[in-house]
């Protein structure tokens, strides 16, 4: 208890060197995870026998940190706050992170948004898709939102592409309805003529996977707008866009 709580308080430090808030984060993380399962199943138990009120502070902490103009630390904490979910949500603790987080996208705070959805996005990387499958629809609405042509912030659309890339898996009821469908689809392919090249990579990188995991639900779009779009991206100068409009026909 007292090392996860020394580590949040480095990670919320507004003082504190960026790489130090940096480390703090990642090893609370790792404090958190494991790549192998037994030693994953370890470090879960191990967080959930902490006090809850400890356990509190830690996630109040990072949650703060995601308003820190230091984008290092924003991230870190995002690592983190992820791991914590990811460890108490399937045993139905901290259920309403998500609201939290669907509150801070809807801010005028950029740099908030920005870490808000890529804790969004890492979440929904980690978790089982059957667990966020309830949440679904706020989460979809909060990174179409962040995604769509009339975001400003090209940071903002980037974050929510990538938000969207990772919670495509648990969408599958709103790709059934053919109204939100068409939504998703605009999104996606308005973000790959984004002006920011990162946005649109991100952007055919969705394509891929929703031809992964929705093959079937796509020929109206092939015929609209899919093939125009992925041919472009073939002969596009920057290679990273390119490769994934190759990859779309790959797939």
């Amino acid at each position: 208890p007292q090392y996860v709580l020394s580590l949040t308080q480095e990670l919320a430090n507004e003082s504190a060197q960026a790489a130090v808030r940096t480390a703090a984060g990642i090893a609370l993380k790792n404090a958190l995870t494991a790549k192998d399962e037994s030693l994953q199943e370890q470090h879960s138990q191990r967080w959930l026998q902490v006090d809850e009120g400890v356990r509190g502070q830690v996630k109040q902490g990072a949650m703060v940190t995601l308003g820190s103009e230091n984008r290092q630390a924003t991230t870190a904490a995002a690592q983190a706050i992820a791991a914590i979910t990811a460890t108490e949500l399937p045993q139905g603790q901290w259920l309403d992170v998500i609201t939290l987080l669907l509150q801070n996208v809807s801010t005028n705070n950029t740099g908030l948004k920005v870490a808000s959805l890529q804790t969004i996005g890492f979440i929904c990387e980690s978790i089982n898709p059957d667990i966020l499958a309830t949440q679904s629809n706020p989460i979809l609405t909060a990174v179409v939102q962040g995604a769509n042509s009339e975001e400003t912030s090209q940071e903002v659309r980037y974050a929510a592409i990538t938000a969207l890339l990772n919670s495509l898996e648990f969408v599958r009821q709103n790709f059934e309805n053919e109204g939100e469908r068409n939504v998703i689809m605009q999104t996606v392919c308005e973000a790959t003529q984004s002006p920011d090249g990162n946005v649109q990579v991100a952007a055919f990188e969705c394509l891929v996977r929703i031809m992964q995991l929705y093959y079937d639900k796509m020929r109206f779009y092939m015929e609209k707008a899919l093939y125009g779009l992925t041919v472009i991206g073939m002969k596009h100068e920057d290679e990273k866009i390119a490769l994934q409009a190759i990859e779309f026909w790959s797939t």
